[in-house]
């Protein structure tokens, strides 16, 4: 039985190799090193999404310059943490937000230079499993970014998961290899998403750049139709903190986080490094101000019990959002360039004063 299986599947996975080229390395974007960071010293084309878009990674795995281990004497060692709003999705490595703090800080004077510890997904689980892994590096500052699906991310799991997180072992990557280095993996995979998202793939590498910013610039002002589709695709992650009353499993999951928060500030403080978080507001929160902005004032008076130094970027995002398009919207609701140059102004006036 297993030789009839293996026989046809071999002569598929040699035929798709010989005559079409694969595996085209579509999927190596889901390569992550042990640590949950990206592979070391690669460059990747991240293709997964409405745009494909570059990230090149230095020896530690993080976006960005290389790193030395011995900080340079009267340099400040700032940790961006976070997900996929700090990981910088569908920009390119100078178009992130710990890119521009640091541009922004070095011009100002500041000697400083910025380490961005993000990939996209989890919560605050995977961002203080990441921190303990690069703590050796010491920081003098971590930023860790709110974002409004961070709730959603660690419901139903226990508040010792979020404070003991391991990344998965071998048997879990099992997936990731299958579609990334085989032709036939990679082929089914690329068939789910064609079926399954509407905007996979939907400007190709080739077309031209300006053809591209003017219809995002074009679809990007339209705020109202934006924000309806942001709240019906986000009901299930976002929206469980973006709707009134809070169920009992998000008010337990909020709970959960607050300490998770707790402990990641206990273990900065236990390593001499200063812990400070930023608020990033949803679409939703930005360009409908019905929205309920509980879940900020929840965090605002949290950190004001743990001594977390705490920003707010809605009010900067609502002042300049109807001027710029800030996002993707409406194809996807992360930053584009413009919007990540607005976190890290707002970030860099909340660091300015520790440097």
């Amino acid at each position: 039985m297993i030789i009839i299986i293996a026989v046809p599947l071999i002569a598929l996975e040699g035929t798709l190799r010989l005559f079409f080229g694969f595996p085209h390395g579509s999927f190596n974007f889901l390569l992550s090193a042990k640590d949950g960071l990206y592979p070391r010293n690669e460059t990747i084309i991240m293709e997964y999404g409405f745009k494909p878009y570059t990230v090149v990674t230095n020896s530690y795995g993080m976006r960005g310059k290389e790193v030395q281990l011995q900080k340079t004497p009267g340099v400040k060692r700032i940790v961006t943490l976070g997900d996929s709003v700090t990981d910088g999705y569908f920009v390119a490595n100078k178009e992130t937000y710990p890119s521009y703090l640091e541009d922004i800080l070095v011009s100002d004077g500041r000697k400083a230079e910025i380490l961005s510890v993000a990939r996209g997904g989890g919560s605050i689980d995977k961002e203080l499993a990441m921190l303990k892994i690069i703590m050796p590096l010491k920081p003098d500052i971590v930023i860790l970014v709110f974002v409004t699906n961070d709730i959603f991310e660690i419901m139903g799991k226990k508040r010792s998961d979020l404070l003991y997180m391991k990344f998965r072992g071998v048997p879990a990557q099992i997936p990731e290899w299958f579609l990334t280095k085989t032709a036939i993996g990679e082929l089914i995979g690329d068939i789910k998403l064609r079926i399954k998202y509407k905007n996979y793939k939907l400007f190709k590498r080739g077309q031209k750049g300006g053809e591209r910013e003017s219809v995002l610039d074009r679809l990007g002002r339209r705020y109202d139709e934006n924000v309806a589709l942001f709240k019906k695709t986000t009901v299930v992650s976002d929206g469980k903190v973006l709707n009134e009353p809070f169920t009992c499993e998000t008010e337990n999951a909020i709970l959960n986080y607050l300490a998770a928060l707790d402990g990641m500030k206990s273990f900065c403080a236990a390593n001499d490094t200063r812990l400070v978080l930023a608020y990033f507001p949803s679409y939703s929160q930005v360009y409908d101000p019905t929205v309920t902005m509980k879940m900020r004032d929840v965090l605002k008076e949290e950190c004001g019990k743990l001594s977390i130094p705490f920003r707010d970027l809605t009010g900067a995002f609502r002042a300049v959002g109807n001027g710029k398009v800030l996002y993707f919207a409406p194809f996807d609701f992360h930053c584009n360039a413009e919007g990540n140059k607005l976190i890290a102004s707002e970030i860099a006036e909340l660091v300015k004063s520790y440097l």
